[in-house]
């Protein structure tokens, strides 16, 4: 009985009635390295995702412009307009154009630059009366000429 519990003690390795228990397999150091590095991955991945959920719920996204080619101007000076609190310049937009800039004039007038296929406009807009003051188009992009340096004439 004595010699049973001794080799409970020790392991069960000198007990023929447990078996013996064979040593662990050895790990190739790539493995272990592989393992760790995957964990680590997982950890620095769920503290990146928690920020950026926390991040949007703080600081949520601004509203997205309209692509419509309407211009809104806030009504200024303390004038009123007509039923409304903003001024508009609706723009019909041809086949293909685009409105490709805005630029504010010390004045107060907006310059409008329209691009497409066909060529450009640009319009001066008057946002405090909501009035077009000016319309300049501007013709298509013509290829260069060719050159021919060697021609004699």
């Amino acid at each position: 009985m004595k010699e049973n519990l001794a080799g409970i003690e020790a392991g069960g390795e000198g007990n023929p009635a447990f078996g013996a228990v064979p040593p662990p397999p050895p790990v190739s150091r790539a493995l272990m390295g592989a393992v760790i590095f995957m964990g680590v991955l997982l950890v620095v991945g769920t503290v990146a995702l928690l920020w950026v959920i926390v991040s949007r719920r703080l600081h949520p996204a601004p509203p997205s412009v309209s692509t419509t080619p309407s211009l809104v101007a806030p009504a200024t000076g303390g004038q009123a307009f007509k039923g409304s609190a903003s001024a508009r310049l609706n723009v019909p937009l041809r086949n293909g154009e685009q409105v490709q800039s805005l630029t504010s004039r010390p004045d107060g007038a907006v310059l409008v630059l329209i691009r497409g296929p066909q060529g450009g406009r640009i319009l001066l807009w008057q946002p405090e009366t909501a009035r077009l003051l000016a319309e300049l188009v501007l013709p298509a992009a013509s290829p260069p000429a060719p050159s021919y340096p060697n021609a004699s004439p």
